[in-house]
């Protein structure tokens, strides 16, 4: 020690003699007294001076220290012995290999490794430190995110520099790209240590770093933007840097400090706090400042370009001044900390210190000395608590004794609900087995009404509907309560009716009342957006409210009729009663509540009417005429059709239609429908499965042309069986195919199918789907000079209109449609795709822009074009996409010649 001792004595006089020769070089470049060549020459070779004292001395740390510092200050060494062995290869290129920095492949390598060791070295020491003893990287994400915005954006204003540069590519140019970037990393991780170091020596040793980093950002800055004005002053920072950096190695030495847990404090100081989030609001003013200043042409373009430059040298600055006003707001906590330490001890009490300047200390000084004081106050009345105990130990036995015997009871209500779920389990799937058959025969007398005699055909429409509202009915009285409906969904309008119909039938059964339903054909798929349970209970009061105006009158009926009517659904409910008085009528209205003239009263019935039609945007009219009747016609406004629903199956004259449903009787209703079908398309086939593994199998057998010719009709339920329908869909890869189920109206049904890329059908308007044949236009056959598939209709129909109307487009507005007809175009089509699309609820489809590109891309096609709405990363365009921006004006005009 005596020699450290001797040493330190010498430190002041190396710091001022060093000073002085800094500064000289620093006057002698700023008056330009010796060339610039001579002067960065000479000191190229006076760097190695410090760089010489740096490794020696931190060898000798490194030989002092104790096992558990050596791990880390091996790195602390080796960056000091490879920043030596960096400037020992810059020396050799800048002036022996060819007196410039042009680089060739050798010195390239030459100049690559030292400086890589030298960062590796620099980094890993960082890192280690800082997991080590000071944060977890793991949750510092505010930290991470605010170092790297600032290193982006010092990257990006480097890298608009580069244009400067005579020869972009070469190896120099690469070389000096890497160095800022490596440089810039090495500068984030060194911040991070000066912000959190208790250490002067280490505070000194950073500081250097993030010098002679600035000073090498100058060089490079030079170079890349052909100015030598700042070589010089580069080289002389680069100098200063090693100065500061070998007197923080002379600190450490001398005061013996080899203890790394010492040089640095935990995260989430005050200090630390402090620094990080005044460096982060300098800098961003710092920039901001910069670029107004740009923007309004304050400062010229090149010194902007310097801006990282200065960033280093002021964030230094920022970091230093921060450090020392962190070190100040700490003094007051450090006081309270030794204060607490004297309260502990009850005879060194008076000994605390309570000379506080600012009023919040003061407050926490008086706050602690009162929890002393509470804390002996508390012991006093443990001492009662104790003497309690007891007493609250036996009432806890005793509820403890309750909870039992109430958990008794419970599992006896638990036992019971089992049971009740087991039974609604076993309803639910005996609706399940009727409603197959039921559909079955529904589709047999709605194709065969024709051929039938009128009274079989009322026979068999009235036994149709009686199983259909006994089953429904159960299903309804039985169902799980607990299951949660979404509001406001576009509800498809005649399920609805006719599941609301079907349990009226059940619930007048008794009565002569006669209930008909009457829907049109293409009102069959309209959808209103309402929320279910709303528009049910609507309908039921209506219904309810027309039985009671019947009165048992004899031959009794109520009448339910749905249409379409200027993008409207109008549904009207009639009935031949005996009318509803005027009064009540004009109440209704004007949203009075009428009870009069009925035994149970429909006031809130009728409110209920009112206020789901005003809502949801719709009209309601009452129509009556003495003892003929009454009829309420209600509109809703329609909307578009959900993606999932199909009310259209598209067939060629050489498709297989593949029909899997475990119930023989739907074999039979498919069989009668396609039977009018087969008469006219003799080529068509129809095959029916009641497995979903034979299906598996016999597709799996077809090969690809055979596959593009397969229709799949499946149901989704497949009773004792492993898989369900949409199991088979996937496992097939069929993307042509129709999932008839009695559970379309299920939310997650309707996903899964939307997540699948196909379409459903409720089982019960299988009678009504359309299925036309050479609709689709046979493979290659449809001629067009562009396809374009948008979900944005008024956007794309604009377009179309105002650039493309000489030319002959096709248009899609959703992908799965798309997808479907897409074989009937030749390869040489123009395709235009979006990066995405949605539902008109805001739902995403799987199939995006660039997986349908990908599949045409498969396919054969060649002129596919993203339309994009932003900009795409240039790794993720494939070679066989064409990317073109929504706001680039004059390419949108011409996507037909790209």
């Amino acid at each position: 020690m005596n020699k450290v001792t001797k040493m330190s004595r010498y430190i002041p006089y190396i710091i001022i003699i060093s000073t002085i020769l800094w500064l000289g070089l620093f006057l002698d470049r700023f008056f330009l007294l010796h060339s610039s060549d001579y002067l960065t020459n000479f000191i190229a070779k006076l760097v190695y001076i410090p760089h010489l004292v740096s490794v020696f001395i931190s060898i000798k740390i490194y030989k002092d220290a104790n096992s558990k510092n050596k791990k880390n200050l091996y790195w602390f060494v080796m960056t000091n012995i490879g920043l030596l062995f960096n400037d020992v290869s810059w020396y050799f290129i800048s002036y022996f290999h060819s007196h410039t920095i042009q680089i060739d492949l050798v010195p390239f390598l030459l100049n690559l490794i030292p400086f890589s060791i030298w960062v590796f070295s620099i980094i890993l020491f960082s890192v280690k430190i800082l997991n080590q003893y000071v944060l977890n990287f793991k949750y510092r994400a505010k930290t991470l995110t605010v170092i790297i915005i600032f290193s982006i954006a010092c990257i990006f204003l480097f890298l608009s520099a580069v244009h400067y540069a005579s020869e972009i590519f070469s190896l120099g140019t690469v070389s000096h790209i890497y160095t800022f970037i490596v440089q810039i990393i090495v500068f984030d991780f060194v911040m991070l240590c000066l912000i959190h170091t208790e250490s002067k020596g280490l505070s000194l040793f950073f500081s250097g770093i993030i010098v002679l980093i600035a000073g090498d950002f100058f060089i490079v800055y030079s170079v890349i933007s052909q100015t030598s004005v700042l070589y010089a002053y580069g080289v002389l920072l680069w100098f200063l840097g090693l100065l500061i950096s070998m007197f923080g190695v002379l600190t450490i030495f001398t005061k013996a400090d080899y203890d790394i847990e010492n040089w640095l404090r935990r995260d989430n100081t005050i200090k630390s706090k402090i620094v990080f989030w005044c460096f982060a609001m300098s800098i961003v003013s710092f920039l901001l400042c910069f670029v107004i200043a740009y923007s309004f042409s304050i400062i010229s373009r090149q010194e902007f370009l310097g801006l990282p430059l200065f960033i280093m040298i002021y964030s230094n600055i920022v970091i230093i001044l921060f450090s020392y006003l962190g070190k100040y707001f700490e003094i007051p906590f450090r006081q309270i900390s030794a204060n607490i330490k004297a309260l502990m001890l009850d005879d060194k009490k008076l000994q605390s210190n309570s000379n506080f300047s600012v009023e919040e200390f003061i407050f926490l000084q008086k706050f602690i000395t009162d929890a002393f004081t509470y804390r002996k106050e508390k012991e006093q009345e443990n001492i009662t608590l104790e003497r309690e105990r007891a007493k609250s130990e036996l009432e806890r036995v005793q509820t403890l004794v309750a909870l039992k015997e109430e958990q008794i009871k419970n599992e006896a209500f638990r036992v019971t609900a089992i049971g009740q779920e087991s039974f609604r389990a076993a309803i639910g799937q005996m609706v399940h087995d009727i409603q197959s058959p039921l559909s079955s025969l529904s589709t047999i007398v709605a194709e065969q009404s024709g051929n039938l005699p009128e009274n079989t055909r009322i026979t068999l429409r009235n036994a149709t509907n009686r199983i259909a509202d006994i089953a429904n009915n159960m299903l309804s009285k039985y169902e799980n309560k607990n299951i949660v409906i979404s509001e406001n969904t576009p509800q498809l309008v005649s399920l609805a009716l006719l599941h609301v119909i079907s349990e009226k039938r059940y619930e007048y059964s008794k009565l002569n009342v006669n209930f008909e339903i009457n829907i049109e054909q293409r009102a069959y798929f309209v959808f209103i957006k309402i929320n279910p349970s709303d528009f049910k209970r609507m309908i039921s009061n209506i219904i309810n409210n027309a039985v009671e105006a019947l009165k048992n009158k004899p031959e009794g009926k109520v009448e339910i009729e749905l249409c379409i009517a200027q993008d409207h659904a109008v549904i009207f409910i009639r009935d031949n009663g005996y009318g509803m008085p005027q009064h009540i009528v004009d109440k209704f209205y004007k949203g009075i509540a009428v009870t009069e003239g009925k035994e149970k009263g429909h006031g809130l019935g009728l409110s209920q009417v009112r206020e789901t039609v005003a809502t949801y945007d719709g009209k309601c009219k009452i129509y009556v005429t003495e003892n003929e009747g009454t009829e309420l016609v209600i509109r809703f406004p329609l909307v578009p059709t959900p993606a999932w629903i199909a009310s259209e199956i598209k067939l060629t004259r050489d498709d297989t239609v593949i029909v899997l449903d475990d119930d023989e009787s739907t074999h039979g209703a498919w069989k009668n429908k396609f039977k009018s079908i087969l008469e006219k398309s003799p080529s068509l086939q129809v095959k029916y499965f009641m497995y979903g593994r034979e299906v598996v199998e016999y597709i799996s057998g077809l090969n690809d042309e055979q596959k593009e010719n397969i229709f799949l009709l499946t149901d989704y339920e497949l009773l004792n069986q492993d898989m369900n329908g949409l199991d088979v869909v996937k496992d097939t890869g069929m993307r042509r195919a129709l999932l008839v189920t009695s559970h379309a109206s299920s939310p997650e049904i309707q996903e899964k199918v939307f997540q699948s890329g196909i379409k459903a059908l409720p089982k019960e308007l299988t009678h009504a789907l359309t299925i036309t044949v050479d609709k689709k236009i046979p493979k290659g056959s449809r001629v067009v000079d562009m396809v374009w598939v948008e979900d944005l209709r008024e956007f794309v129909d604009d377009m179309v209109r105002e650039y493309y109307g000489h030319i002959k487009v096709d248009v899609y507005y959703e992908p799965i449609s798309f997808m479907e007809d897409v074989r009937q175009y030749p390869l040489d089509t123009r395709f235009i795709l979006d990066t995405n699309y949605c539902t008109e609820e805001g739902k995403a489809y799987v199939l995006d822009g660039f997986a349908i590109a990908k599949k045409l891309h498969e396919m054969g096609y060649t002129k596919l074009i993203l339309f994009a709405g932003e900009a795409v990363k240039p790794e993720k365009i494939p070679p066989y996409l064409t990317v073109v921006l929504k706001n680039d004006l004059e390419r949108r005009k011409n996507l037909d010649k790209i």
